[in-house]
């Protein structure tokens, strides 16, 4: 028991909620260490930095239009942060690229360079707004992921589809800029370690309603 409590502590930065007028919602977790073996990754590497690319072909889908190809390099206006390399792609202030999948996928990867509040990734299955765990039928913000918001750090984020898929994944940013790099997607459903975070997070619910009853 002392083990469970352990892993469950271990894991604080999983967005939690309860969607009950939605279908399918998002979650997400932080590390790669989330990300599936099955996943598919795209690390831009194979275009040239300093270029702007109407439409690309990646993971099976199309990523458009008018994706802007920056390198790591000294901070500024487009920075991908801490622990990118080589190219990446950024959205500019006002403007949105949209990453179309040829089917329905429940994880999508990426490494988020400085996460800001005007950062938001939408997930759609069809033309329906999946949204966030918190706010189902809402794109998910820089803020609602912490850490770090306003910051210059990258970070790994991991968002999975629960009780359905999306097939269509917009990057919009309010201002300069959203970074993201090393872009991953499987059909792989939610990883057992988060199922059981979640069915714990149930347990003690339950216990603690119990509790309440005697």
């Amino acid at each position: 028991m002392q083990k469970l409590l352990t892993c469950l502590i271990a894991l604080p930065l999983l967005g939690v909620g309860i969607s009950s007028a939605h279908a399918a919602y998002m979650g997400w977790a932080f590390g790669s260490m989330w990300t599936p073996s099955s996943a598919l990754i795209e690390d831009f590497n194979s275009y040239t930095p300093g270029t702007t690319v109407g439409s690309m072909a990646i993971l099976g889908g199309t990523l458009e239009s008018d994706v802007n190809i920056g390198e790591e390099s000294t901070p500024g206006t487009n920075f991908l942060g801490v622990g990118g390399t080589g190219a990446y792609v950024y959205v500019t202030g006002g403007s949105s690229v949209t990453l179309t999948l040829p089917t329905g996928m429940s994880y999508l990867g990426m490494l988020w360079g400085t996460v800001d509040d005007f950062n938001s990734i939408a997930f759609y299955d069809g033309g329906t707004l999946i949204g966030s765990f918190d706010n189902p039928g809402a794109p998910i913000t820089g803020a609602d992921l912490l850490p770090p918001a306003e910051g210059d750090t990258a970070v790994y984020a991991n968002f999975y589809a629960h009780g359905g898929t999306f097939d269509r994944v917009v990057f919009s940013s309010g201002s300069n800029s959203f970074e993201f790099d090393n872009l991953a997607v499987a059909e792989t459903p939610l990883p057992a370690a988060v199922a059981l975070f979640g069915t714990a997070v149930a347990a003690l619910g339950f216990l603690g309603r119990r509790r309440r009853l005697v």
